[in-house]
């Protein structure tokens, strides 16, 4: 899950400069003991190591080594200072809110983009813009201040966007979704061909953020497929929609971000099948994760069981950090 993702992104940062504090340690440790060992200290890694960790006295230590104390204590400090400094500035920098689905899709003659920016509950990021184009080659420059493109995305309503946050559709319009399928349907014995989607935006404090994602047309444009949305009471109409008799009860501010990334094929099921329709999945996507049928879109991933009871609470704890009070912000905002 992408929260995840950023949870061990802080965690590697924590990790990382723990090691090197480690190894620094060892290190400068090493290197005092044998300058003791040369001025014929008595166990001079003990000493140079109680020194280090600040755990003894001057008086108990042979007094004509006392400047060397003193310089280590100084040495130390200053690189501890340095480190300190160091870990600090980029445990506390802002980590990227940006992230993509694996796959993009086109439906009722509409192509579709969908991204996350993924912010704590009251924080928005302002004057996005979103870049939208295609290509069929390699990304090379063009020789004039922009990546050559078969077809780019002209849309201001579309690509400008004073403030957002959390997760948000691009929807091009049936003309430009006609426009794109036929370049896409020229390049179709190019394997690089790709549609790119480039987003920036700013924080309240300024600083910027870039995210990007590229899409092989090939194998991860999907036609005639839809995005599962993330909120449960979305899911249960949509399962309505082509099951009139199921009774499940839509719970309001449920929400389940494992669907970011899930996709499934619209269409009638109920006129053509029967008993455990619900079940049914396009046959060539039976082993794809990412592909919903309606029953897992309408109770979860897993169903019933552990594990979706394990990701409802998960769900919960990370709502409280990402939703919440998202609506009256957004107003406030506004």
């Amino acid at each position: 899950m992408q929260f995840l993702h950023q949870v061990w992104k802080r965690l590697f940062r924590l990790i990382k400069y723990f090691f090197i504090y480690l190894v620094f340690s060892v290190i400068f440790i090493g290197i005092f003991a044998y300058i003791y060992r040369i001025n014929d200290i008595p166990s001079p890694c003990f000493v140079s190591l109680i020194i280090f960790l600040g755990v003894e006295d001057f008086k108990s230590l042979p007094s004509s080594a006392t400047r060397i104390y003193v310089a280590q204590i100084v040495l130390q400090n200053i690189c501890f200072l340095a480190w300190i400094s160091s870990f600090l500035s980029k445990f506390l920098k802002p980590l990227n809110p940006f992230f993509f689905p694996q796959y993009v899709v086109c439906h009722n003659n509409q192509i579709k983009f969908k991204y996350w920016i993924m912010l704590p509950a009251h924080l928005f990021l302002y004057n996005i813009y979103i870049r939208v184009y295609f290509s069929a080659g390699p990304l090379y420059n063009g020789g004039e201040n922009k990546l050559t493109a078969e077809w780019e995305l002209n849309d201001v309503s579309r690509q400008n966007i004073d403030l957002a946050r959390g997760v948000h559709s691009l929807i091009l319009s049936e003309e430009d979704t006609q426009i794109l399928l036929t370049e896409i349907q020229k390049a179709q014995n190019c394997k690089e061909a790709k549609l790119v989607i480039m987003i920036h935006g700013s924080n309240s404090d300024g600083l910027t953020f870039w995210g990007r994602h590229s899409y092989n047309v090939k194998s991860h444009l999907k036609v005639g497929y839809e995005y599962v949305p993330i909120r449960q009471p979305e899911c249960i109409r949509i399962v309505k929609s082509i099951s009139e008799n199921l009774q499940i009860r839509e719970k309001r501010y449920s929400i389940r971000y494992q669907n970011f990334d899930k996709i499934y094929s619209p269409r009638n099921i109920k006129s053509y099948f029967g008993k455990g329709s619900l079940k049914y999945k396009p046959h060539d996507e039976l082993n794809n994760k990412n592909v919903f049928s309606y029953h897992q879109i309408a109770y979860g991933q897993y169903g019933h069981g552990i594990r979706s009871s394990f990701l409802f609470f998960f769900n919960l704890l990370v709502a409280l950090f990402l939703d919440k009070n998202a609506h009256n912000d957004f107003k406030k905002e506004q």
